[in-house]
């Protein structure tokens, strides 16, 4: 099973090139096996954990990775600091409940799935 850190807030910033690097709210940060202690800080308000059994880690690396502009092949761009994100407003009033008052849900691969969106633009 793994255990996907996701930020639990928005962030901005004015510069607009730094805006696009700057992790926002459901950005996978850090993916974990089932189990791993959190530190004290991978909590409320900051995070929440997203527990996915039937989900292997190696798997959910994928959501970890950069947005990138493949137009020009001989000069691909990042440009954005993720390509996937837990999408807040896809999920349940009862999972965003759990999230805001404990800071951990326990769902299922398809379930999670069905919540993460890719990310088409910066």
């Amino acid at each position: 099973m793994a255990e996907l850190l996701v930020l639990a807030f928005e962030t901005f910033n004015t510069d607009p090139q730094q805006d696009l690097m700057a992790y926002k709210l459901g950005h996978i940060i850090d993916i974990k096996e089932d189990g791993h202690v959190w530190g004290t800080q991978e909590k409320l308000p900051k995070f929440w954990i997203i527990k996915v059994p039937g989900m292997a880690v190696a798997d959910a690396q994928e959501y970890l990775k950069m947005l990138q502009d493949f137009t020009d092949l001989n000069n691909v761009k990042t440009i954005g600091i993720r390509k996937w994100k837990l999408d807040y407003n896809l999920l349940p009033a009862a999972a965003k409940n759990t999230l805001n008052s404990t800071g951990i849900v326990s769902v299922n691969k398809t379930t999670v799935l069905n919540y993460l969106s890719r990310i088409t633009t910066g």
